[in-house]
């Protein structure tokens, strides 16, 4: 997302069926057969609280009804994104696993968000 000239951030997402060995997507890749996997989502902290990141999910919302049931993302919960957990369960994501990772320094909340097309 782009204001003016300045970047005001960005987010990544993935089908199934790619060659991407984050153990997180491998881990979804595995549950479902369907989905859209949020790599990543960063906001400018200038940006911040702003509704940037729902204009992104909604976005991403719009492109993928029809080619998938499912948004999934993960959210640390070692070391905690506190902010970061509160916004995906505002927008509708709910838990459906966990995975430790990096030989359990990092623990993340594997998480989807149902795309209710009608």
């Amino acid at each position: 997302m782009q204001l003016d000239d300045t970047i005001a951030g960005f987010l990544i997402a993935l089908t199934p069926g790619k060659d991407y060995h984050s153990p997180n997507y491998q881990w979804f890749e595995k549950k479902y057969d369907s989905f859209m996997y949020v790599d990543r989502i960063v906001i400018d902290r200038a940006y911040q609280s702003n509704g940037f990141g729902w204009a992104f999910y909604n976005n991403l919302r719009e492109f993928t009804e029809g080619r998938s049931p499912r948004i999934t993302c993960e959210v640390n919960l070692k070391p905690p994104n506190e902010g970061s957990i509160i916004f995906h369960e505002k927008y509708g994501f709910r838990q459906v696993g966990t995975q430790e990772t990096e030989g359990g320094k990092k623990e993340v909340s594997l998480m989807e968000y149902k795309i209710n097309s009608s």
